[in-house]
């Protein structure tokens, strides 16, 4: 029996130790779970640095006020779980009490956070509703940006048509006219125009 130690976990006694994932017997099998493991570990990482274990949050874990990423039940720890057996798919159902937004956003963020292993809806037709709602949502955003670039014009360009950098440049134009000796740097220093 093949088998990796990665990253750590709350055991069920509620102790913070290693986490050893069993990957079968199958040695080619087994060389792809470590990969995704791996990978699912430096997610994991990242996503605890970023979000300073937005995991314990999201599940309602008691705080073990310890700084360090670990491996979180319900979230990592299921996408682990599959890696483990070499799949690259986890299925999240909803939990109980569980909003259409909670859920959506929570889907969201699995995927987001842990790109390594797809996190799959257990209510496909309901994920699926979801998702059309939120990309309705995205196309009336986009149909209000559409209708302020046609009101008030293209957003890069200030009321003389130039850009930034068109008018650092003019800037720098002046300066060096005004001060040639200098090359515009007195007047650039003290900000003078």
């Amino acid at each position: 029996m093949y088998q990796r130690t990665i990253g750590r976990w709350v055991n069920g006694r509620g102790a913070i130790e290693a986490k050893k994932f069993y990957l079968g017997r199958d040695e080619q099998q087994a060389r792809f779970a470590v990969v995704l493991l791996e990978k699912l570990w430096a997610d994991v990482e990242a996503s605890w640095e970023l979000f300073e274990g937005w995991g314990e949050r999201l599940n309602d874990i008691p705080d073990y006020h310890d700084p360090r990423p670990r491996w979180t039940a319900g979230t990592s720890l299921v996408l682990a779980e599959a890696a483990a057996k070499g799949q690259t798919r986890a299925t999240f159902g909803r939990r109980r009490g569980e909003s259409d937004d909670d859920y959506l956003r929570r889907m969201i963020l699995l995927r987001q956070n842990f790109p390594t292993i797809t996190a799959m809806a257990g209510d496909e037709q309901t994920w699926q509703a979801l998702a059309d709602r939120q990309l309705a949502a995205a196309e009336r955003l986009s149909e209000r940006v559409r209708y302020t670039t046609r009101m008030f014009g293209d957003v890069e360009h200030d009321l003389t048509g130039q850009r930034l950098y068109d008018a650092i440049d003019a800037y720098a134009d002046w300066a060096q006219e005004r001060n040639p000796k200098e090359g515009g740097r007195q007047d650039a220093a003290h900000g003078r125009a």
